[in-house]
């Protein structure tokens, strides 16, 4: 079900430069700006009576990498443009629109990379979202 859901959120993001789980290695020479797409955890809103997963909130995180912390932050801006308050479509299931669950808030450097050819560093914020996911 994780995969469904994940899949369906990075449709929303079609346009953008969208990894999964991490940047391309080596971090030194990705390109950026870009978004990490990861599932967070899912959480159980009710069981059957055999036990099985009804109703789950999905949340996932969006990491928004830039060369500097104003291309982090206008990234992060169309990030949350393609998905604040949209419906995922996710066959056999019904769900709610996508609502911003936590935030870092200012981006920060990411000290364990240095862009390749300089000497800075790139910057991210990371925003974690999430929808609720009934059964159709």
């Amino acid at each position: 079900m994780i995969v469904e859901h994940l899949a369906a959120v990075r449709s929303l993001l079609a346009g953008l430069t969208v990894h999964d789980d991490l940047l391309p290695e080596p971090q030194s020479r990705a390109s950026y700006p870009a978004v990490v797409l990861r599932a967070a955890f899912r959480d159980e809103a009710a069981l059957t009576v055999m036990g099985a997963h009804d109703s789950v909130t999905f949340r996932f995180a969006t990491t928004c990498a830039g060369l500097t912390g104003e291309s982090a932050r206008i990234y992060a801006g169309k990030v949350a443009d393609a998905l604040r308050d949209v419906r995922p479509s996710v066959a056999g299931r019904v769900c709610g629109p996508i609502h911003l669950a936590a935030s870092s808030g200012q981006p920060a450097p990411d000290l364990d990379v240095q862009v390749a050819d300089s000497t800075s560093h790139p910057a991210f914020l990371t925003d974690v979202w999430q929808f609720a996911s009934d059964p159709a």
